[in-house]
């Protein structure tokens, strides 16, 4: 695996009060039979990108790149990251068909039709419309068929996570990782001060891909943690990041520290979810049991 000499960087911890519409990339409503128009909406809109011009438009090459790497490996969500930071470096129909396509790939079939559909509406070239027209008909097919989408696990998603910077090893030159990665912290840092959660998540992942630091790691998990208050995902790289504490490059004393903190917060949501959640249940149970004795 390529080992960038980089500086350890200053972790993101999230600012307060999101700034965009946002729905945790794996959230239910993303798989909905009709979902919102705010969805496509938000699949539409651009994340938050450091940067010049110039910068931006050699880095969504490296991006995308790295992107097909990570589908044909079959990590199809760090290819949707890997294609999302694309999309926001350069706002092309090609990264965002090839974003909308990974979305495909995680079962998000009703979204991608309204997303396909839409995009056909636009200026595409004739090799992006025979794209979106080929994706098309084939998620009308699956739909019509029967088929049962594929849903990927918070345990999966933690695995694919942890295995990308494996994927990703020795495919640019080091000058060429070292700039990307750069751009990739500044890109993350950017949209978090922007309170982009969204897109930082999608930047820190990828930083952590490139780099393996801890700190694009724990930087990541924090961006979950200001899109879900309970994420197991989350709760997962604080624990990992936990366990390397006996390592000899291992987290220093303050990274450890914020993820025993974080870890004990994600922890503490999630018995709260869990107590609303059975209070719920035992709710519903009652007045069915009701209407059975009436």
């Amino acid at each position: 695996m390529l080992t960038l000499h980089i500086p350890r960087g200053e972790v993101a911890v999230g600012e307060d009060d999101a700034a965009f519409p946002h729905t945790p990339r794996l959230a239910p409503l993303w798989f909905d039979a009709e979902p919102a128009a705010e969805l496509i909406e938000q699949c539409l809109r651009r994340g938050t990108c450091a940067g010049t011009e110039s910068e931006r438009e050699w880095l969504a090459q490296k991006l995308t790149l790295l992107g097909h790497s990570a589908n044909d490996a079959g990590q199809h969500l760090m290819a949707h990251s890997w294609f999302e930071c694309a999309y926001a470096a350069r706002g092309s129909m090609t990264e965002l068909l090839s974003s909308a396509n990974m979305r495909f790939k995680l079962g998000q079939w009703h979204l991608v039709k309204q997303l396909y559909a839409h995009v056909c509406t636009v200026e595409l070239t004739e090799a992006q419309r025979a794209m979106a027209q080929r994706k098309s008909a084939e998620v009308n097919d699956l739909l019509t068929s029967g088929t049962t989408p594929p849903r990927i696990s918070p345990a999966e998603e933690h695995r694919q996570l942890l295995d990308a910077p494996r994927t990703v090893a020795s495919l640019l030159p080091e000058a060429d990782a070292m700039a990307v990665h750069k751009m990739l912290r500044a890109s993350g840092h950017a949209a978090n001060r922007a309170r982009d959660f969204e897109a930082a998540q999608a930047w820190f992942d990828c930083a952590w891909a490139l780099s393996a630091a801890l700190a694009d790691l724990l930087s990541s998990a924090n961006m979950r943690l200001k899109l879900e208050p309970a994420s197991a995902v989350a709760a997962a790289a604080y624990g990992h990041v936990l366990s390397l504490s006996a390592a000899q490059e291992g987290p220093t004393e303050k990274e450890l520290a914020m993820a025993r903190q974080r870890l004990e917060h994600v922890q503490s949501q999630q018995q709260q979810q869990e107590r609303a959640e059975s209070i719920s249940e035992a709710a519903d149970a009652s007045v069915s049991y009701g209407k059975n004795v009436d």
